[in-house]
């Protein structure tokens, strides 16, 4: 049987909430066909851990292939391909703050492969060379260099939040939204340091499956 990924981007607030009083940490509630409720706080490599593999047909954000999802209080049926054959899933962004300013890097388009979390300058990155998709968490820019500690020489570029006023994330889903910095990326650094900037990819939907 195939298995597949559920990510979910990031649980954000309410377009009410002001962002120096709005943390909501991120957890999701994800259901089967008999309404057995899980709720999960952290990423989970493995769903048959709770025994769950293969069995979710519902997700929600609560205050290979894959399906992401984000906002607040959100509640969707999986895609039919994706019934009851989710056997993963991790969070984006910062857990205890959905507004934080974080950026998460990942070998693979859509999301997937390895990642890695940065919440501050970082002159050497884990996946020095091997990034193809990228979510930008909070209301921040970044700037994504090719040589390492900032140097611009190779290229640099700039990646934002969809929505700098409500914070919503920026999805950079594969090298081609990257604007030539796929697998390229050497150093970061929290803000807009360069002249060629890449706008996210536009998305009004707040869940959505690549098959």
């Amino acid at each position: 049987m195939l298995k597949f990924d559920i990510f979910v981007v990031a649980i954000v607030c309410l377009l009410s909430c002001r962002q120096v009083e709005c943390t909501v940490p991120q957890h999701l509630d994800i259901y089967d066909r008999w309404e057995n409720k899980y709720t999960l706080e952290s990423e989970v490599n493995n769903l048959a851990d709770l025994d769950a593999d293969n069995r979710i047909t519902k997700i929600c954000s609560t205050d290979g292939a894959n399906f992401w999802l984000y906002g607040n209080s959100e509640c969707v049926d999986l895609p039919y391909a994706f019934q009851e054959r989710a056997s993963s899933l991790r969070f984006a962004g910062d857990r205890n703050d959905w507004q934080a300013n974080r950026i998460n890097l990942y070998s693979h388009q859509n999301f997937i492969g390895e990642q890695e979390l940065l919440t501050d300058d970082t002159p050497t990155i884990q996946l020095n060379d091997k990034v193809n998709s990228i979510i930008v968490s909070g209301c921040k820019s970044w700037t994504l260099y090719a040589d390492a500690n900032f140097n611009d020489g190779q290229g640099c570029l700039c990646v934002g939040p969809s929505d700098e006023s409500s914070c919503l994330p920026g999805l950079y889903t594969s090298a081609i939204s990257l604007a030539g910095m796929g697998e390229s990326v050497s150093s970061l650094r929290l803000g807009c340091y360069c002249d060629k900037e890449a706008s996210p990819e536009k998305n009004n939907r707040k869940s959505h499956s690549e098959l």
